[in-house]
C-alpha cells in the first residue's frame, strides 16, 4: 500500500535509507495488510493510529541490534496537507527507535509523532481528526497540537522452536486546542501458536480509554 515513493540508500556506515513520497505509518504493531497480522480483524489500537504519510523518512541501522528513523511529513491519511489551521500549514515530526535481541527472536519498537497543528481529515471535508474527533468545527477554524507515543514488541521463545509468539502494543496520546484537550491511552496483548505450515491459532485482548 505504499504508493510511488522514491527509496535510496546512502553508503554511510551500515547504510542510510531514505523514503520520499507516500509511505505507511511508523506507528503500531498491526499493519494495513491483513495477512501480515495475527488476526483477521483490526484491533482497537490500530484504529487510533495514522495509516499513511506524505513526506520524507530516513532510517539508519547502527548495528544488528539498534536502528532509528526520523521523518518530516505534512500530516496523516491524505495526499493533501492535513495539518492546517488559521496560523498556516503545519507539519508532523516522526521518530522511532527499534531494539532487536541478540538472538533475533525479540523486538522492541518505540515510536513518536508530534504534529504542530490539528490533524484535519480532508477526505471528510471537515475538521474531524481521524484520530481525535473535534465535532462542530469548521475546517481551519482552530489550532492545536498533537503528540503520540507508541511502544510495541514481540518475542518468540527459543524453547518453542518458532511456533509460539507473544506480542504487545500500547499508545499514549494527547491532543490540545482551544476547543478540546484529550488524552487517550491503551494497550493490547497478542499470542499465536503455529501448529504447522498452514494452521495456527491467535488471540488478542485490548483496552482503550481516554480522559473524556
Amino acid at each position: 500500500l505504499e504508493q510511488a515513493y522514491a527509496q535510496f540508500r546512502v553508503p554511510v556506515g551500515n547504510g542510510w535509507d531514505w523514503k520520499v513520497g507516500k509511505f505507511v505509518s511508523t506507528l503500531g504493531y498491526e499493519v494495513i495488510e491483513r495477512p501480515a497480522n495475527m488476526n483477521i480483524t483490526y484491533g482497537l489500537l490500530w484504529q487510533q493510529f495514522p495509516l499513511t504519510y506524505v513526506g520524507v523518512l530516513t532510517s539508519y541501522r547502527f548495528d544488528d541490534y539498534l536502528d532509528a528513523k526520523l521523518g518530516v511529513v505534512n500530516g496523516s491519511n491524505s495526499d493533501n496537507n492535513t495539518t492546517t489551521a488559521n496560523d498556516g500549514d503545519g507539519v508532523a515530526v516522526l521518530a522511532s527507535l527499534n531494539v532487536t535481541a541478540p538472538g533475533g527472536n525479540a523486538n522492541w519498537s518505540n515510536n513518536f509523532q508530534y504534529s504542530t497543528n490539528p490533524e484535519n481529515d480532508t477526505d471528510l471535508n471537515n475538521a474531524n481528526s481521524s484520530i481525535v474527533p473535534v465535532a462542530g468545527s469548521a475546517p481551519g477554524s482552530y489550532s492545536g497540537r498533537m503528540f503520540i507515543y507508541n511502544s510495541w514488541g514481540n518475542w518468540a521463545p527459543k524453547f518453542a522452536d518458532d511456533k509460539l509468539l507473544f506480542a504487545f502494543d500500547s499508545v499514549l496520546g494527547n491532543y490540545s486546542s482551544a476547543l478540546n484537550n484529550s488524552t487517550w491511552y491503551g494497550a493490547g496483548a497478542y499470542t499465536k501458536y503455529q501448529f504447522n505450515d498452514w494452521f495456527y491459532l491467535a488471540g488478542r485482548a485490548e483496552y482503550l480509554g481516554s480522559n473524556n
